[in-house]
């Protein structure tokens, strides 16, 4: 570890740099600047993208007087990343320059208006919101973790008297069972049988054979207890409702990412397999942000903080994880702002579907959100789309000649 004093402002670096060290404002504050607007940081990480061998997408100015800890990438350990900086502050200190940086995307909406303009934009989407059947059955979820079997029992069967499309009631029927393997062994192996169950897909499926067959995994375990399944046209998150302290990774599916700034959505970014989101729920309890919501079914981790932080300690990897993961994202949407920054209509839509097609056509991106992202009206959108394979189908969904 070296110290660093700075006797004057100056740039520490720049977009496109690729760096071999990381840093940690130990006194005084850096610039960060994001899409041209500026943004003070202190006591913070900074230079996380050697980490993940990425170039910054982002430029540093250190202001006089601050005082840097630099750290080669060496030096960190499976604790304390860089004597007593743990990595749950590097992903928290990630986290902030990911909120930042979509900020910088897309301004924040009224947030009270945002869920009342969606769902009267999408009143299809509402249903399982409305209903509370998510936060339902996280508290199933929750008894489950607490060994209390026969109360999350006795929920999902209140849950199961709310009428819902057959995906979910998939869903619900697996996690009977997953449940009586733990009540009744014999009688949960015979409804595995059953065609409603036996016919299920998705995590749910593999994780009650997971339970049928005994198995001892950390990992299955840990995804097993944490994951909720969301059927087609679900909202994950509403923008402005308050944070659970809750954050998310994408098991399986795609999702879309929406701001209300006025009347109409703006979309600004997809959230793929792999990704974690929700993720300022581990920096602050201000109210979520951003819409988040799926037109596909998925699967999605549910992570408390104190669940990322207690994961962390115990394995490194999944730390290094999560910043990578962090790290892609910004890079993600830093590339799409760019490309949305193309003055030719015919190359930028050419750009984003070229880079992102199909990431959008697996969250189910429709005529008007990709409007939105590319900056052009739908009948320019379609008219500069011909020839790339990608079309709108008849119910107006983002999809490619392949599929």
């Amino acid at each position: 570890m070296e110290k660093l004093f700075f006797e004057k402002d100056q740039l520490l670096y720049d977009v496109g740099q690729r760096l071999n060290y990381i840093y940690f404002i130990e006194e005084g504050n850096a610039v960060i600047n994001f899409n041209g607007k500026e943004f003070p940081l202190c006591a913070s990480t900074l230079g996380e993208w050697a980490l993940a061998d990425l170039e910054s997408c982002e430029r540093v100015m250190v202001e006089k007087g601050t005082v840097l800890l630099r750290y080669a990438l060496s030096e960190l350990s499976s604790r304390d990343c860089m004597s007593g900086i743990s990595f749950f502050d590097m992903l928290c200190s990630v986290t902030q320059r990911l909120n930042l940086m979509n900020s910088a995307l897309c301004e924040i909406s009224d947030s009270e208006q945002s869920v009342k303009i969606f769902k009267q934009n999408n009143p299809s989407y509402s249903y399982y919101y409305e209903n509370k059947v998510f936060s339902r059955m996280l508290n199933v979820k929750s008894l489950y973790r607490m060994m209390c079997y026969e109360e999350a029992y006795n929920e999902l069967l209140n849950i199961q008297a709310i009428d819902m499309q057959d995906d979910y009631s998939k869903e619900i029927m697996l996690w009977k069972a997953i449940i009586l393997s733990h009540i009744d062994y014999a009688k949960a192996s015979e409804m595995i049988k059953e065609n409603i169950i036996s016919d299920a897909r998705g995590f749910g499926r593999e994780y009650l054979e997971y339970r049928i067959k005994k198995e001892k995994s950390f990992i299955m375990d840990l995804y097993g207890k944490n994951y909720m399944h969301f059927p087609g046209r679900s909202i994950i998150i509403a923008e402005g409702e308050k944070c659970d302290g809750n954050c998310f990774m994408l098991l399986h599916g795609g999702l879309k990412v929406s701001r209300f700034p006025g009347k109409e959505a703006s979309f600004f970014s997809t959230i793929d397999e792999g990704e974690v989101f929700g993720e300022s729920s581990l920096i602050s309890e201000l109210p979520r942000q951003a819409m988040v919501y799926c037109e596909y079914p998925c699967d999605i981790l549910v992570l408390s903080s104190s669940t990322v932080r207690n994961t962390i300690d115990s394995s490194c990897d999944f730390g290094i994880r999560l910043i990578k993961n962090q790290l892609y994202r910004i890079r993600k949407n830093y590339i799409i702002n760019q490309s949305r920054k193309i003055t030719s209509q015919e190359e930028r839509i050419s750009t984003l579907l070229k880079l992102f097609g199909e990431k959008f056509v697996k969250a189910g991106v429709n005529k008007a959100e990709f409007s939105s992202i590319s900056n052009a009206s739908l009948s320019e959108t379609e008219k500069y789309m011909k020839g790339s394979g990608y079309f709108f189908g008849e119910d107006g969904i983002l999809t490619h000649e392949s599929h």
